[in-house]
C-alpha cells in the first residue's frame, strides 16, 4: 500500500541520518573563520533561547601616595562594576526530502547498477553549511537591520577614515616605500594609544592590501617587501601577525548577501575601499563571543503526508571586546 511506502520512506530517512551523523559533524569548512573561532575566542556555552548575555566589567580607581608618618586622609582603592549586555540570536534552517527522492535513493542503494543519488547526505550537508555560514556572517558583520554587532561593526572598535590622498598603501601612486611608511607610522600610533608593546600587534587585511605589501622596494633588487620588513625584523617585528581575509574587502562588506553594511562607526564605505584592522595579537579573554553549536531536531512529516523535513539551529551572541578600543579599523579610500 502507498501508505506503507510513505512510512518506510520516513524510517529510511531516520536511519540514513543516524548512519552518517558523526561523519557530518566532523566536516570542516575552513573558509568559515567566524564560525570556527579564528581571530577571536569562541565559547560554546550559550543555551538556546537566551536573549541577552550579560558580563560584568570592573573598573578600579585610586592611587597610592607616600606616607610621611603623620595622620592624614588616605586615598581609597575602590572599584566599580558595570554590567554590559550583549544580544543573542538564533539561526534556523530546514532541509526537506520528498517521499519520491527518499524511495529513489533507497532503491539505488539496493541496486549496484544504479547511480547513487545521495539526496539525504547532500541536503544534510547543505543544512550544516548554511548554518555555519549564518554564524560566520553574524560573527564578522553582525546584523545591522536589528542592531546586532559583530567583529568589525562593534562600538568598541575605533574607526578611522583614510582619504585617498593619505592612503599610502592602496591609494593612487602608492609604492612599497609609502606602504611601509604608512604602516610604520600607524602601528606606532596605535601602540601608543592602546599601551601595547611593540611585539603585541596583529593586522587583518584584505587581498588588495596584502598584494600592496608584497611589492618590492626597488625593481630587480633584493631589498625585500614591506610585509617582510614589518613582520620579519630580527630585532623587534613591528607586526606579530599579518592575516588576509576576503571579508575585509568593501565588495563583500557591502554585499547584501554578505555584510550588507555601507558605513561603520559613521564612516562611509565606498565600493572600492579596503578594510584594515589593528588589534592585540592575544585575543584570549579580549575578543570573544558565546555560541550554541549546531543541533538538529528529529525528522518529521509535513501535512501533505509525503514530505519530510529536518530543522537545524544554532545561536551566537554579539562579539564582545573585553578591553575596549584595543582594536582599530581603517577604511582606506582609493579615490
Amino acid at each position: 500500500m502507498i501508505q506503507n511506502e510513505v512510512v518506510l520512506a520516513g524510517k529510511f530517512l531516520t536511519e540514513a541520518l543516524t548512519t552518517y551523523e558523526t561523519q557530518l559533524v566532523e566536516t570542516v569548512w575552513p573558509e568559515m573563520w567566524g564560525y570556527n573561532g579564528m581571530y577571536h575566542e569562541a565559547i560554546s556555552d550559550l543555551p538556546f533561547g537566551t536573549l541577552k548575555y550579560t558580563t560584568a566589567r570592573i573598573d578600579y580607581t585610586g592611587r597610592a601616595v607616600n606616607y610621611g608618618g603623620k595622620a592624614t586622609t588616605l586615598p581609597l582603592a575602590n572599584f566599580g562594576i558595570n554590567m554590559d549586555e550583549y544580544k543573542c540570536q538564533v539561526g534556523v534552517l530546514a532541509a526537506e526530502w520528498t517521499w519520491q527522492e527518499l524511495r529513489s535513493e533507497e532503491a539505488a542503494q539496493k541496486n549496484t547498477f544504479l547511480p547513487r543519488t545521495n539526496v539525504v547526505q547532500s541536503y544534510r550537508n547543505a543544512l550544516e553549511k548554511g548554518l555555519r555560514e549564518w554564524m560566520h556572517i553574524r560573527t564578522v558583520f553582525g546584523d545591522p537591520t536589528i542592531g546586532f554587532t559583530g567583529f568589525i561593526n562593534n562600538p568598541y572598535v575605533e574607526v578611522i577614515n583614510v582619504t585617498a590622498g593619505a592612503n599610502g598603501v592602496t591609494g593612487t601612486g602608492a609604492t612599497a616605500a609609502t606602504a611601509y611608511e604608512w604602516f610604520r607610522t600607524e602601528l606606532s600610533n596605535f601602540r601608543k594609544n592602546t599601551r601595547l608593546t611593540a611585539e603585541a600587534t596583529a593586522a587583518i587585511v584584505d587581498e588588495d592590501i596584502r598584494a600592496a605589501l608584497q611589492r618590492r622596494f626597488a625593481d630587480n633588487s633584493n631589498d625585500g617587501t614591506p610585509a617582510q620588513m614589518l613582520t620579519n625584523r630580527a630585532e623587534s617585528p613591528q607586526l606579530r601577525k599579518l592575516t588576509t581575509v576576503n571579508e575585509f574587502g568593501a565588495d563583500i562588506v557591502r554585499d547584501v548577501n554578505g555584510g550588507n553594511i555601507t558605513s561603520i562607526g559613521g564612516v562611509s564605505i565606498p565600493a572600492t575601499a579596503d578594510l584594515l584592522m589593528f588589534m592585540d595579537s592575544t585575543v584570549q579573554n579580549n575578543i570573544m563571543r558565546h555560541y550554541a553549536d549546531i543541533d538538529t531536531m528529529p525528522p518529521f512529516i509535513l501535512d501533505d503526508g509525503m514530505t519530510y523535513r529536518q530543522i537545524g539551529l544554532c545561536a551566537t551572541s554579539e562579539v564582545i571586546y573585553a578591553q575596549p578600543f584595543r582594536a582599530r579599523l581603517y577604511i582606506l579610500n582609493k579615490s
